[in-house]
Formats: structure tokens, C-alpha cells, sequence
């Protein structure tokens, strides 16, 4: 047999001609990545903070926060989505990371309410004065702070060790 008819038959045998359209391969697009320009909470340099959601209360619990310097936790009253007046700072923190550090606040903080936890940086004198210890700022200039919410629905975060 020759080999024209060898191939013929190969064709009549398949019960098709060779597709010239080509078969497509299954692909899934990567997700758009929707954090740009955010750290969700992760440590990203020697000064970061975490908060999450929280019950109402006098009482809240920032999970984390790392700071180069001395300073403070403190809690400020939002302000059309940003950081508004100051409610609350927690103890003098040495620098590191300081876990779980609680802010008692003088009033309880009602359902609803949005809140930004921000790192203050010590002037020194182990005294907490908004006027003299300054929020600390990342790299490129802009104030460290997370927003986070009150929720009676909150969940009970567990301790945060990072």
C-alpha cells in the first residue's frame, strides 16, 4: 500500500477530516488585586498597627502594634473617614512589638461607631501629650493608622502574636 492511500484510509478510518480550528485551552485570569496601596494589618515596616472590629464598650483591644521608638496606642473619633479627635492612648510602649495592647477609653464607644487606631511616637518624657508626640508617619509621609469598626455582631478576636 502506498502511502497517499495509507493516509486516506488513516481519514476515512477517523470518520473526520483534520480541524483546522484549534481547541481551546481552559485559562483562568488572575484576580485583580483589590489591596493596592493597603496592608490589611500585615507588618510592613518598623511601625505598624492592627485593629480589629470590636464590641461596643470602654475598652478596646488594638491586636498589634510596632513601633521603632517608644510611644503610644492611640484611638482617634473618625472624621468623615479619616482620624479625627483623640478618645483615648494606651500606657508609654517601649519600641517592638507589643501584642493585645488594651485602650481604656473615658466613655463607652457605641454600636456603629468608626474608629482609627494610630501610633504615636514618645517626645521623651514618658508623658502623653497629643500636642507634642506626633502620630508617626511611614516612608513616604503619610500618618500610620487603621480604621475599624464597633459592632455589637463583632466576633472575639483572638490574641494576636506576631
Amino acid at each position: 500500500m502506498t502511502l497517499a492511500a495509507l493516509a486516506a484510509t488513516a481519514i476515512v478510518l477517523a470518520g473526520c477530516t483534520p480541524s483546522q480550528t484549534p481547541t481551546p485551552t481552559p485559562t483562568t485570569a488572575p484576580a485583580p488585586d483589590t489591596t493596592a496601596g493597603f496592608s490589611a494589618g500585615a507588618k510592613v515596616g518598623p511601625n505598624a498597627i492592627y485593629a480589629a472590629d470590636q464590641k461596643p464598650g470602654t475598652q478596646l483591644t488594638v491586636g498589634m502594634v510596632s513601633l521603632e521608638a517608644a510611644g503610644y496606642v492611640v484611638i482617634h473619633a473618625d472624621n468623615e473617614g479619616k482620624p479625627g479627635p483623640i478618645l483615648g492612648q494606651s500606657a508609654l510602649l517601649s519600641s517592638g512589638v507589643s501584642n493585645n495592647v488594651t485602650v481604656t477609653l473615658p466613655q463607652t464607644v457605641a454600636n456603629g461607631v468608626q474608629l482609627h487606631a494610630m501610633p504615636h511616637r514618645d517626645d521623651g518624657d514618658g508623658i502623653f501629650d497629643a500636642a507634642k508626640d506626633a502620630p508617626i508617619k511611614d516612608t513616604l509621609g503619610n500618618v500610620i493608622s487603621m480604621m475599624f469598626a464597633i459592632d455589637a455582631q463583632a466576633a472575639e478576636a483572638p490574641p494576636v502574636q506576631f
